[in-house]
């Protein structure tokens, strides 16, 4: 039998996770990334290019929309998704994000002017 439940959280309840899209692109056996840097300015790390997936949007819709803004580049996916559940710690925060990774390819010839 279903029974409802009062429920009662102490402290601080975070409920935001992040969505995100990434592309591996690899060249003679290296990755295409970026530098992700902390707050005092120092590389903290790298990862491969993509973005936050926005409400209404699809995982692809933004891996495409990340390398025109990042790149002026246009890209299409090799695969379907590999999908990632990352809980971490970054910089004394505790983070929790979805992330869908892509094989990638760029279009040919297919440079694109971004309207600024």
């Amino acid at each position: 039998m279903a029974r409802y439940f009062t429920l009662v959280f102490m402290g601080t309840l975070r409920s935001n996770i992040n969505v995100k899209a990434l592309g591996l692109h690899w060249r003679d056996g290296r990755l295409l990334a970026s530098e992700v840097y902390d707050s005092q300015g120092h590389v903290a790390g790298v990862r491969p290019l993509g973005g936050t997936v926005e409400f209404g949007e699809t995982s692809e819709m933004t891996l495409k929309r990340e390398f025109i803004e990042e790149l002026g580049m246009k890209v299409e996916p090799l695969s379907g998704p590999l999908i990632i559940e990352n809980i971490y710690t970054f910089e004394g925060e505790e983070g929790h994000e979805i992330i869908f990774v892509f094989e990638i390819h760029f279009v040919p010839t297919s440079t694109c002017v971004m309207k600024r």
